[in-house]
């Protein structure tokens, strides 16, 4: 694995202090007192609202109806406040509402994953818990110093946050988890992501090291000293990899800390970073007020004498270990999604349209377009599955939808490839 980068400068004036995805645009925020919008490709759009505070964390509402695009957020200041926002059109946004919340700054803020609840972290040491339409609910811990960093759990109840040199972790509901502390590093804690699916934690400090743990606090990787502080942390969504963000460098890591690629843009320090919902792509705020986006290429996949490896967002390889012969599979529309090899079949999902390969022929695919964006795909001898945010569906290898099987309580951002299974009677 590896990232592939364009930098983009010259759109803020002043320091880039975050960014965020949502419907698969990016929005950026600067001490320049904007929030520009940008298309996944990294182009500007323009700017969507000025502010008149500096922004320090930008969050967007999750969707109700879990269509990946939202018309709200809220973004944090350094004068102590909380602003609500709504798009008022596609390339403008009012503010609604704000909230005086915390004595000085307010560092960050970030949703429930359901939307119901938006949780602040600021200089005076409280976190503080509030409703989606800015009233306070309650305030979940004071602590002595700055919290400068938290993340909510997987199960939308238990908060994590740094204070000093510790992780501290609560249930924001005072009926879940048993409250947890313990000390991560050697020095102030500045950041800290905890991932859906593997259930993983990773967090950064002031002494320039990044640590893995289990989500009850018992380390599982320690990297080795950096040259620069690291400044930003953040998992890919599907638990696979995360990128760590420090002075001019951009470090991507598989799910178990071990570093597979480093780039250098020359941006200045990674302030923020946030990936796409299909964990394509990574963007990052940078210092200098440049913006950088970042895709995740040379992913690969493997079944018995066959190897796919996407070479870049357009272009997948497929090689046949036994003849030395090679494929190359182009799709000049999309970029690729998701793709998966098994049972004499390649299955590539672009961001429009899913393409079915059969190993004895790769110049006649079977296609048909596709409504989201893809998230999973399973083989079975006789069929695949595919789900993306709203549903899960079986086809056969023509293309021919099979089954559309509805569950309760269905949640696609907790499933992966080692949670779901098929066989040609069967989906687990």
């Amino acid at each position: 694995m590896k990232l592939d980068l364009i930098e983009k400068a010259n759109h803020h004036t002043e320091i880039c202090t975050c960014c965020a995805w949502t419907g698969g645009e990016l929005y950026t925020c600067s001490d320049d007192k904007t929030i520009l919008k940008w298309s996944q490709d990294g182009d500007m759009i323009g700017t969507i609202a000025t502010v008149d505070a500096y922004i320090t964390s930008i969050a967007w509402a999750p969707d109700s109806r879990m269509t990946q695009r939202s018309s709200v957020f809220a973004v944090s200041c350094a004068d102590g406040t909380i602003r609500f926002f709504s798009m008022s059109s596609p390339n403008s946004a009012r503010e609604d509402k704000k909230v005086s919340a915390h004595t000085g700054a307010t560092i960050s803020v970030k949703w429930s994953g359901d939307g119901s609840a938006l949780i602040s972290a600021g200089e005076d040491g409280d976190l503080k818990v509030w409703s989606k339409s800015g009233n306070l609910r309650s305030t979940l811990t004071q602590n002595a110093s700055a919290v400068h960093t938290f993340v909510w759990g997987p199960d939308g109840d238990c908060v994590l946050w740094g204070a000093k040199k510790t992780l501290n972790l609560k249930s924001q509901s005072g009926s879940g988890r048993k409250a947890l502390s313990w000390a991560a590093h050697d020095e102030l804690v500045t950041c800290v992501d905890w991932n859906k699916i593997n259930d993983l934690v990773v967090s950064t400090g002031e002494d320039c090291v990044y640590k893995v743990w289990d989500s009850f606090g018992r380390q599982l990787y320690c990297s080795p000293q950096n040259s620069h502080v690291l400044t930003s942390i953040s998992w890919c969504p599907n638990g696979g990899c995360f990128a760590v963000g420090s002075f001019n460098s951009i470090r991507l890591c598989d799910k178990t800390g071990w570093s597979h690629s480093r780039e250098r843009p020359k941006c200045g320090s990674i302030m923020s970073m946030a990936w796409t919902n299909d964990g394509t792509e990574v963007a990052g705020a940078g210092g200098s007020g440049s913006v950088v986006f970042a895709q995740l290429v040379e992913r690969k996949v493997e079944w018995q004498n066959y190897e796919a490896v996407l070479i870049d967002p357009k272009l997948i390889l497929v090689t046949d270990a036994n003849s030395d012969a090679y494929e190359r599979l182009e799709f000049p529309r999309d970029r690729v999604v998701e793709f998966a090899l098994g049972w004499d079949h390649l299955i590539v999902s672009t961001t429009t349209q899913c393409f079915i390969y059969s190993v004895y022929n790769w110049n006649t695919p079977h296609i048909f377009d596709i409504r989201n964006t893809v998230q999973l795909i399973v083989l079975a001898q006789s069929y695949f599955l595919m789900m993306d945010s709203n549903a899960l569906t079986i086809y056969n290898f023509e293309g021919r939808v099979i089954s559309s099987p509805k569950f309760n309580g269905f949640m696609p951002q907790v499933l992966n490839k080692s949670t779901v299974a098929l066989c040609d009677d069967c989906v687990v």
